[in-house]
């Protein structure tokens, strides 16, 4: 009898630790809100010297970090795989762009992006190179005192949930909150290049920075101009007319409702193979058409739809009330001219928004 008590607690210690390792097992696989069989997948949404595919979400800068959730990252990335398949040195637009370094990049590969947004306007270039040269070790990534999660207040763990936060949160800390996207977006302090006024005396960024599953850092430039991009000057009209490959637009509140105030000024900007990244929401979630005969709305490839579905979970899960605004981006390209006349869209090729999800 003393036997059979030994073996049984014995079988039963066995069992809770057999439990305790499943249910670890199970925990980290929660945590990357991405089911394990589908990591293999992840692979095919990169093009470049090495995959992602054996890499948890806590391995990727923006997610480790905590400014962007992981589903977040992976639709940008399905993004960057349909308008810079090539990695290009795209140079583009980004309109009402706050300090928002990291979608912007992670979606395009950019190698120059202009920031539009009338909150430049306190900017100053002294103290963004305090927080570079001084700051950068003492600011903290985070606007807790520990590391941030989602739950946490502050812009950063807004933007987590949410892919986006209104620039209302940064009033006034524009400049360390700009560092601290780049930090958080893996860029290191000797990354930087310089910090300064370019030729019209807008406030420059310039930084070295690999794509994610790149080896090599390429050099990148941000140029913050303070305009409103719904009410855009001559100057910027001139200065940018034609040179762009690409205008994004993200989280912009309203600025969807006011497509007819400046759309046509912006596509002026683009070349004949521009590309438009737009997101065509409103902030109560209504959808806008910018209505530009000669771009066409392509369809969502099968790795953004993917994506979009996982986004949708997990907004549904930190019940976020929209649905698509601020990050569900639309794409749009340029057709070929023919004899001066730029090319039609017609129910033939035009696509629809991907409105299953």
């Amino acid at each position: 009898m003393p036997e059979f008590k030994k073996g049984l607690r014995l079988k039963t210690v066995c069992t809770a630790v057999s439990a305790l390792f499943l249910l670890n097992s199970l925990l980290y696989a929660s945590n990357l809100r991405v089911p394990m069989k589908n990591l293999e997948r992840v692979e095919d949404f990169l093009a470049g010297n090495a995959s992602l595919d054996r890499l948890s979400p806590n391995d990727l800068p923006p997610v480790k970090n905590g400014l962007l959730a992981y589903e977040y990252v992976m639709h940008d990335i399905a993004v960057k795989k349909a308008v810079n398949p090539n990695d290009d040195e795209l140079v583009g637009v980004y309109a009402a762009a706050g300090v928002d370094v990291s979608n912007v990049f992670l979606s395009t590969n950019a190698s120059r992006v202009y920031f539009i947004d009338y909150g430049y306007r306190e900017a100053s270039l002294d103290s963004l190179k305090a927080c570079w040269k001084e700051g950068w070790d003492a600011v903290k990534l985070f606007d807790s005192d520990k590391t941030a999660r989602p739950g946490e207040p502050g812009y950063y763990i807004d933007k987590y949930r949410q892919g986006y936060d209104d620039q209302a949160d940064i009033a006034g800390n524009i400049e360390s909150a700009l560092i601290k996207e780049l930090k958080a977006l893996g860029v290191k302090k000797e990354d930087i290049i310089d910090i300064d006024r370019d030729e019209d005396g807008n406030i420059r960024i310039r930084f070295r920075w690999a794509y994610l599953g790149k080896k090599s850092k390429t050099d990148r430039t941000i140029i913050l101009i303070n305009e409103d991009i719904t009410n855009i000057s001559d100057y910027l009209k001139e200065k940018l007319k034609g040179r762009l490959d690409f205008y994004y637009q993200r989280a912009g509140q309203k600025i969807p409702a006011m497509y007819h105030l400046f759309i046509t000024r912006v596509a002026g900007w683009l070349k004949d193979s521009g590309i438009m990244i737009t997101d065509d929401h409103d902030n109560s979630d209504r959808y806008f058409s910018p209505r530009l005969d000669d771009f066409m709305l392509i369809e969502p490839t099968d790795e953004m739809k993917y994506w979009e579905e996982k986004v949708i979970e997990l907004r549904k899960k930190f019940h976020i009330e929209v649905n698509f605004y601020g990050w569900c981006v639309s794409i749009r390209k340029r057709q070929e001219t023919v004899e001066g006349f730029p090319g039609k869209v017609t129910p033939g090729n035009k696509a629809t928004l991907n409105r299953s999800l």
